[in-house]
């Protein structure tokens, strides 16, 4: 017996998405901003550009995916597992503009992820293998994304330290970035644990499933695979290097003058901030961790008005929506390919 869900998926999307409005409301009155005229001043060429810069960035995450997806592929035919097909860039890139789409404009009960994972499985007849790929694809990203918010961080506090300014609310983010992947680490290996020795004993269909997912992601721990979980981290590094740029490029774009440095730890920060599942996306509660963290950061040589940091934080909100549309073809054109 299935049960329903008790809060239809469209209406959780309304409520997450007026909650990150909401919280951007409070944000500007409690600090005295004007977020309305702020946005006048952006030209739409320096919005084209940066929907563009973003897009062309996914090219890398779809050849990473590509990489890990293909090499698992190999591994599993090596061992006489599964037949062989290689994963196209082209695909893997549609697959990825989809799962956006869905992830930035669609009231789904499952995340983008999930459909990338689906339609993939369908495409190479293995969903668990398609759905341990996107999860180490994933883990990778965040290992790249926390070890530049590291190096970032180690580059920046001497600086903070010698002007004798705040920097507890960052150093307290790091903490809690570190904390969380640790949480996250020690999840994943104990419900690995847990599925592979339920599976026996359990008949249970989703327990099955949950089974196979673990047993393909063991595939990525073959010696065979370290080359490709390397490339995987180099391309993770370039892909976060990419989206740091866009973010100094938006930044400079409404008149958000930091030091370059400020952005290898403000972005991933960020990032991680967003990861909380309140506001659509991220919305609001990244604004407020801007607020939070570049008011702590504060230096005399450097002061923003809060105005200025909203502006620049829903910028980049507004650049992922667009970019998200170009998936709404992309599963046009995937609902007329031939099967």
């Amino acid at each position: 017996m299935k049960i329903k869900p008790s809060f239809p998926s469209w209406l959780i999307w309304l409520l997450r998405l007026g909650l990150g409005v909401a919280l951007i409301i409070l944000l500007a009155r409690q600090q005295g901003a004007s977020v309305l005229g702020a946005p006048q001043n952006i030209s739409w060429p320096t919005l084209f550009i940066a929907v563009a810069w973003y897009l062309l960035s996914q090219v890398i995450s779809a050849s990473k995916w590509k990489l890990l997806l293909g090499a698992a592929l190999r591994q599993m035919r090596a061992e006489g597992s599964t037949p062989f097909a290689a994963p196209g860039l082209g695909e893997c890139y549609r697959f990825y503009l989809i799962g956006m789409f869905c992830n930035l404009w669609l009231p789904t009960a499952v995340g983008g992820d999930a459909i990338r994972a689906t339609l993939a499985g369908n495409r190479w007849n293995n969903f668990a293998l398609a759905a341990s790929s996107i999860l180490v694809e994933r883990l990778t990203g965040l290992l790249a994304l926390l070890l530049i918010g590291a190096i970032g961080w180690f580059l920046w506090w001497p600086q903070q330290a010698a002007l004798q300014t705040g920097g507890a609310p960052v150093l307290s983010l790091a903490a809690a970035a570190a904390f969380v992947a640790g949480v996250l680490c020690t999840l994943l290996w104990t419900l690995r644990r847990w599925a592979l020795h339920l599976e026996t004993s359990s008949h249970s269909q989703w327990i099955a499933k949950w089974a196979q997912l673990h047993r393909a992601l063991d595939t990525f721990t073959a010696p065979q695979m370290r080359p490709a979980l390397w490339q995987a981290l180099a391309l993770s590094v370039v892909f976060h290097g990419a989206q740091i740029g866009l973010q100094l490029f938006l930044a400079r774009a409404v008149g958000l003058n930091l030091a370059p440095i400020t952005f290898l730890w403000l972005v991933p920060s960020l990032a991680i901030a967003s990861m909380i599942p309140l506001g659509l996306g991220g919305l609001g509660v990244r604004e407020g961790a801007a607020l939070v963290l570049l008011q702590s950061a504060a230096s005399p040589h450097f002061s923003a008005e809060p105005s200025v940091i909203l502006t620049w934080s829903l910028l980049w909100q507004v650049t992922l929506w667009l970019s998200g549309l170009p998936g709404a073809l992309a599963y046009a054109f995937q609902n007329r390919t031939p099967k």
